[in-house]
């Protein structure tokens, strides 16, 4: 608690306890909006190892 007596680190915590609620909602949001934004990489895998299993069957 003496952190608090130094007059800027008493100003940057008090903002960045103002800042946390609105940090905590914004942060899943923004995570959740990187996710979809994303390219589902999973059926494309899939597609070519079945390819390379067909190719591989035919020789």
């Amino acid at each position: 608690m003496i952190i608090l007596f130094i007059p800027f680190v008493r100003l940057i915590f008090l903002a960045s306890a103002a800042v946390l609620p609105i940090v905590m909602v914004m942060m899943p949001l923004i995570l959740v909006a990187v996710v979809f934004a994303l390219p589902d990489q999973s059926t494309s895998a899939r597609r070519r190892e079945s390819s390379s299993r067909m190719s591989r069957n035919q020789n």
